[in-house]
């Protein structure tokens, strides 16, 4: 699928300028987060299914994809974020291993 695809290239874009500008470090690429998921949406179904094998291919990680709701725009929009709007809502859960991950790259960074 085209979407999928697309996600590879923008990757393999993000990777490639990292390497003409010289960065170094080159900034880490901690994997790819599906947002927006809807279960109930069969293109979203497909994309997810896809997603492993174009992780795969990067040598990135694959996120828990995080789902739709009008609580993030709810919580934004009451200028917090949703784990303080909404401390029980589900998609909070989504987070977890993605925000793990950045603490300890923060930790790592620290030392």
């Amino acid at each position: 699928m085209k979407s999928v695809s697309g996600v590879a290239d923008l990757v393999q874009w993000a990777i490639a300028i990292s390497d003409d500008l010289q960065l170094d470090p080159r900034p880490p690429i901690l994997g790819l987060v599906p947002s927006l998921y809807d279960n109930s949406r069969a293109i979203h179904r497909q994309y997810l299914q896809q997603l492993p094998d174009v992780a795969d291919q990067l040598g990135i990680k694959l996120y828990p994809h995080v789902r739709d709701s009008s609580e993030f725009k709810n919580a934004s929009a009451n200028g917090l974020p949703l784990q303080k709007y909404r401390p029980a809502h589900p998609a909070n859960r989504d987070f977890e291993a993605l925000a793990n991950d950045l603490s300890k790259l923060v930790r790592k960074g620290k030392r």
